[in-house]
């Protein structure tokens, strides 16, 4: 994301030179556009765009965020030269992860009409179509108001064919590595640009530290060979083979800074495009500083004066430690104008570490000593005393009210559900006998009943076992009913 403030500071440095013509001209629509506008290539095969900005008003400063598909295509190198735009609030930079290319910049005097901005090369990794897009953008006028005229962003539409390129870099292989035994190319068989990843550098916009770089890479089944190598150059064509293939690598001769990682593939039919993998590096620790302390007069406050700087990838953040303790960890907001405050220090000698990181983790320490000897205060009156020793024993009763209050509660929930046992204990005695007496009524009426049956000529089988079931049945019910209100009985008395 583009910071407004800077494209606004730089188009106020650009407008301290406009001629005064130019005040009277007004903010018109202007945009970014791709020339060409399509591209025609195949796989692994380089092509150039530059990046125009058109308008009828005059225009001074601008910024854009260029997106492409990283997996449809990798960027590998910017051209400033012969650009509109001389000053550069953020320098054009690729962030290979993301798919973007941006920039920020602006000119010390009016520019109108079509101007190329920058160049960015890419390279095709698969068959398909694909787009450049422009996705955010800014264009300040140049009429010393700075008012943003920027409407909208071309699209350049890229279509890929088939591999079959050969990069005619310096260490590209001979013409018979790259055909059959035929003579001819043998261009969509060749192999994909790989993808690489790495445990060590798994950003490559964030600078790390260590000595070693790895980097893996998919395999395919038909890959024989791989050519690696590691170097400071965004463009290089590895010449290291390795057969058979490997499918990943650990460096250790590497410098400081901005460094590529190089590979490509060779199968039968020959070698596949070379993709390029940026990392960076600081081994290089911030630069040495000191730490003084000032502890004014009758205060226990001191304050810490330290300041440095990394060169590199920049301070990340501070960590303090007071009298060998444990380290805290300090923002580089917290140390304002170099200075960092500790706040009611006991009397007495103390020591302080103070602890720089940068973002490649690298450390620098600087350490100081200083004595504390606030004096300590008087002791109040006697009065004050009396009164202040009152505060205690109000606390105190205050404790002591609460627990009563609280043991208060405790009695009155257990006396309340002794209550509600035993008027449940009550109600289950109360059932069960009501159990007793509805099962003797009912007992009563099926014996009138079946007594009426028996009392048929010849009753049938079919009679008899009715009967004898219907006994078994409130046998069986009067014998469950009366074991459950006794299990609730016997649970209440406990």
């Amino acid at each position: 994301m583009f910071s407004r403030v800077r494209l606004q500071i730089v188009a106020v440095i650009a407008g301290a030179f406009l001629y005064a013509p130019a005040l009277a001209l007004r903010a018109e629509a202007a945009t970014y556009q791709f020339v060409p506008p399509a591209v025609s290539t195949v796989v692994g095969k380089p092509f150039t765009v530059s990046v125009d900005v058109t308008s009828d008003k005059v225009y001074n400063a601008g910024s854009a965020t260029i997106k492409f598909d990283p997996a449809a295509l990798s960027a590998s190198k910017i051209v400033k030269d012969g650009s509109a735009f001389s000053i550069w609030a953020v320098e054009p930079a690729i962030s290979a992860s993301q798919g973007t290319v941006t920039f920020e910049g602006g000119h010390t005097a009016p520019i109108s009409g079509e101007k190329k901005i920058i160049q960015v090369t890419f390279t095709a990794k698969k068959e398909g179509t694909t787009s450049i897009t422009v996705d955010k953008g800014s264009i300040l006028a140049g009429d010393g108001s700075g008012a943003d005229m920027y409407q909208a962003g071309s699209a350049l539409s890229v279509s890929v064919g088939p591999g079959g390129y050969v990069d005619p870099g310096p260490s590209a292989p001979s013409s018979s590595d790259n055909t059959s035994s035929s003579g001819s190319n043998v261009a969509s068989d060749l192999p994909e640009l790989p993808i690489i990843t790495s445990t060590t550098h798994p950003k490559e916009d964030v600078y790390y530290g260590g000595d070693t770089a790895k980097f893996s890479w998919e395999l395919p089944l038909d890959v024989s060979v791989v050519r690696l190598e590691v170097d400071q150059s965004s463009t290089t064509i590895p010449k290291q083979s390795y057969d058979p293939a490997i499918a990943e690598k650990e460096f250790r001769d590497f410098k400081d800074g901005e460094n590529y990682f190089h590979i490509r593939y060779k199968n039968a039919s020959g070698w596949g495009p070379t993709a390029h993998r940026r990392f960076l590096v600081d081994r290089v620790p911030p630069k040495e500083f000191t730490v003084t302390a000032t502890v004014p007069e009758k205060e226990n406050n001191v304050t810490l004066a330290f300041s440095t700087t990394d060169e590199l990838s920049g301070l990340a953040n501070y960590e303090i430690v007071l009298d060998g303790g444990q380290a805290k960890k300090i923002s580089l907001a917290e140390v304002r104008d170099g200075k960092y405050p500790l706040l009611a220090v006991p009397n007495g000698s103390h020591s302080v570490k103070i602890i720089a990181y940068d973002v490649g983790g690298n450390t620098t320490s600087a350490e100081t000593a200083f004595m504390v000897n606030a004096p300590v205060k008087a002791d109040a009156p006697a009065a004050d005393q009396q009164t202040n020793s009152v505060w205690p024993m109000i606390g105190i009763a205050a404790l002591f009210a609460a627990i009563g209050g609280l043991i208060g509660v405790i009695w009155y929930e257990r006396n309340a559900f002794r209550q509600e046992k035993f008027l449940t204990k009550r109600e289950a005695d109360e059932v069960r006998d009501r159990i007793a007496s509805v099962f003797s009524a009912l007992r009563e009426e099926v014996d009138e009943q079946l007594n009426r049956l028996y009392q048929k000529p010849n009753p049938s089988a079919e009679d008899r076992e009715v009967t004898r079931r219907i006994h078994e049945a409130m046998d069986l019910s009067e014998e469950l009913l009366a074991k459950e209100a006794e299990d609730v009985r016997k649970m209440l008395s406990r």
